[in-house]
């Protein structure tokens, strides 16, 4: 694990806590193949943090519905991932929502922009090595946006024939 990771989970900040994240459809079904209530998730307003859809301009109109709400996470009453325990996440790597296995790294649909400045790797001035040396490869991390994008625009070509039907 990064030892940032560990620093900000000892410090009782994360990137899993108090934080909405935004879930495909394809990350309900994998995480409901081991959990089958459907209790992980629910939908959320588009807030104002989120009104810039992180610098991409596609991204809200891709995520919310006609209501401008969004599924995310549920998170637990202290404001933790509902996945987050107290030896990180409980979430098999493969079956984490996407955007968890993307971050640290920012991105929009063309592709990784950086790293996000929410994460203090980003101060650092040899962070990409720090994440290659963390094992957060940033080839995974360039299908994982690919994968995201797919996924999106899946629920939203559902969600339109569901409309229409």
């Amino acid at each position: 694990m990064l030892t940032h990771c560990i620093d900000c989970a000892r410090k009782g900040q994360s990137c899993c806590e108090q934080v909405d994240i935004f879930m495909t459809g394809g990350d309900i079904e994998r995480i409901a193949r081991l959990h089958p209530c459907r209790t992980f998730y629910r939908w959320a307003e588009l807030t104002a943090e989120y009104e810039d859809g992180g610098g991409d301009p596609a991204w809200n109109t891709l995520i919310c519905n006609a209501r401008r709400q969004r599924r995310v996470l549920c998170r637990k009453s202290d404001g933790g991932c509902f996945f987050l325990m107290d030896a990180g996440c409980s979430l098999p790597a493969d079956v984490r929502p996407l955007l968890c296995r993307i971050y640290p790294y920012d991105f929009r649909e063309h592709g990784l922009c950086g790293i996000s400045a929410c994460c203090p790797v980003a101060a650092e001035q040899n962070g990409l090595q720090i994440l290659e040396a963390s094992q957060m490869h940033r080839a995974n991390a360039l299908e994982w946006v690919a994968q995201l994008y797919r996924e999106i625009r899946a629920d939203r070509a559902c969600a339109a024939e569901t409309d229409a039907a």
